[in-house]
């Protein structure tokens, strides 16, 4: 393992940095590697990653408190919260600069770039049948809407082909 990471730095800083365990889905932020090109209505374009952070501050667990949870404490939280309230989510896009490598998601951009709001999820209630809902579903990054295109990362270009394998294993059984 020491030789791999002495040859993929990128690799070792993300294995030896801190992953806090997350209080809640409601009180942690999301960093999108991959960077998409935003084309806004005047033709002006711009490439961005996605970041969603909390409305109330991020919270993180204990390492002795995470371990005293059950492992399905994310989705018990969250269905305890949404009986009370729903959870906003206020999406972003940080803004890359010139510089900031679009091809390469394991390169981070600076925290200084200016950010793009873009509007709010509000998540209201868990569907009943989620379990099942979403062995059905395939997440596939490529599925953009109008005014949003891929970079040319071969990261994510190569994501969907790996989406759709886990969809077929899911399913092949059902």
């Amino acid at each position: 393992m020491r030789s791999s990471f002495q040859s993929h730095p990128a690799a070792a800083k993300f294995a030896q940095a801190p992953k806090p365990a997350p209080a809640s889905f409601a009180t942690e932020s999301f960093y999108g590697v991959n960077a998409f090109r935003f084309t806004n209505r005047a033709g002006k374009q711009q490439f961005g990653r996605s970041q969603i952070h909390p409305v109330a501050q991020e919270h993180h667990l204990r390492a002795a408190e995470a371990a005293s949870r059950s492992p399905n404490y994310l989705f018990e939280e969250l269905a305890a919260r949404l009986k009370n309230a729903s959870a906003p989510i206020p999406p972003g896009r940080p803004v890359g600069g010139q510089r900031d490598q679009i091809t390469d998601a394991t390169q981070t951009w600076p925290d200084t770039r200016p950010v793009v709001e873009l509007g709010t999820i509000e998540v209201r209630r868990i569907v009943e049948n989620s379990d099942a809902l979403q062995r059905t579903m395939v997440f596939d990054p490529m599925r953009l809407i109008d005014g949003v295109e891929p970079s040319d990362d071969p990261i994510l270009q190569a994501r969907p082909a790996g989406y759709s394998v886990s969809y077929r294993r899911r399913t092949a059984s059902s």
